[in-house]
This record gives structure tokens, C-alpha cells and sequence, in this order.
């Protein structure tokens, strides 16, 4: 486990962390204007991390839905695994997966990507990185191909925080987040909350729907 998590580590390094420097700085020149310093208030970066915690919900309802609507016939998709009970793995999960991977995929997807498409529209820009960031995150998952949907509304969420703030922090910060609660959920085994749709996983995660949508609100306005 500890060295596939490497061996990960170093393709989401080389993949994104390296398009998105031949991208900003080779091909664009310098984009240090992308993160600037200060651009979020205190209550709209409390908003944002609010938001990272409570997109789970709508992300694994949506996902369950399109499942029951495109296979009801097969089983429900369990996103939540579970850890190898080894602080060194646990502890790099979570360096990669709420560190590393939201700032590289963010200059990536959000930064060099969609900056380079904006030409052609800030929408359509928008529409294009939210696809390729979907493509990317449902490759190798088998049947569980319509989370793609989830993943391109999530694009979106990104871009349109990204195209609002005009700068990558947003987004960032929401990635990150969104990632640490997947894995806090494994870890703590309370991820079958997210799962099935059973009344009280059903109520649950429309409550928390509605709390991500107050602070979607809260935070665009701040």
C-alpha cells in the first residue's frame, strides 16, 4: 500500500504538477496573478471550507440516484474503502489526496486549462475543463462510469468559483476539503452514512444538501 501510494504520488506529479507548469509558465509565461494573497475574507474561506465538507452529499446522492436510474438491477457502488491501519499510510493518504492532488489538479484543470480555453468563452471554458476533469477522475472505476456526471457538476462548481474570485484559492480550498472528508469518513467507518438509498441516508444527505447550498450562497455573495 505504502508504495503504491508513492508510485501515485509521482504520476499526480508528473501529470498534473507537470502540465501545469509547461501550461502557466512555459506557454502562458509567469501566472502568479492566479494566486493572489488576501483575495479571500475570513468568512468567505470559512463558507468555502464548509462547502468541501458538505459537497459529499450531493455528490454520493447524485451518484446513487444515477445509479438506481441507469442499473437498477445491480448492486450500489460503495465509494467508501477503507485504510491499511499504518500511520505512514494514512498520514501520506492524506498529504496526497487533501494536499497534493486538489493544488496540482487546480493548476491544471482550473488554471492553465481553463485559462487557456477562456478565449472561446468563459462558459464554454468552464464546460470543456469540468469534462476532461470528469474523464480523469472516472477512468479505471469499471462500472461505476455516471459518477462522471457528479465529477463534471463538481468541474463546474471549481470553475465557476475560479471565474468568481479570480483566483485558483477557491477552488482549491473546496478540492482539499472535499477529499479530506472521503477520507475522514473511511478512516472513522461511518461511510456508509453517504451510501445506499435508504430513508436515513436519503434524509440525512438531503439535510446536508441544503446546508451546502446555504453556503454556496453565503460564499459566492461574500
Amino acid at each position: 500500500h505504502l508504495f503504491g501510494l508513492m508510485l501515485e504520488v509521482l504520476v499526480t506529479l508528473l501529470a498534473f504538477g507537470g502540465g501545469a507548469y509547461l501550461g502557466l509558465c512555459v506557454l502562458d509565461g509567469d501566472q502568479k496573478k492566479m494566486l493572489p494573497r488576501g483575495v479571500l475574507s475570513r468568512a468567505q474561506t470559512l463558507w468555502l471550507v464548509l462547502m468541501g465538507v458538505l459537497l459529499v452529499a450531493p455528490m454520493t446522492l447524485g451518484a446513487d440516484v444515477l445509479d438506481k436510474i441507469m442499473h437498477p438491477q445491480w448492486p450500489a457502488a460503495q465509494p467508501f474503502g477503507s485504510f491499511v491501519n499504518a500511520p505512514g499510510v494514512f498520514l501520506l493518504t492524506i498529504l496526497k489526496s487533501a494536499l497534493l492532488v486538489p493544488v496540482l489538479e487546480e493548476l491544471f484543470f482550473r488554471g492553465y486549462l481553463l485559462g487557456a480555453l477562456e478565449r472561446f468563452g468563459r462558459w464554454r471554458a468552464a464546460l470543456v475543463s469540468a469534462l476532461c476533469f470528469a474523464a480523469v477522475h472516472v477512468g479505471g472505476k469499471g462500472g461505476w462510469e455516471y459518477i462522471g456526471l457528479m465529477y463534471a457538476a463538481m468541474g463546474l462548481l471549481l470553475a465557476a468559483l475560479r471565474l468568481r474570485t479570480s483566483s485558483l484559492l477557491a477552488p482549491m480550498l473546496v478540492h482539499g476539503c472535499y477529499n479530506l472528508t472521503l477520507i475522514i469518513l473511511s478512516e472513522l467507518g461511518i461511510g456508509w452514512f453517504f451510501e445506499n438509498l435508504t430513508l436515513f441516508t436519503c434524509v440525512l444527505r438531503l439535510g446536508m444538501c441544503a446546508a451546502f447550498v446555504y453556503c454556496l450562497r453565503r460564499a459566492w455573495l461574500a
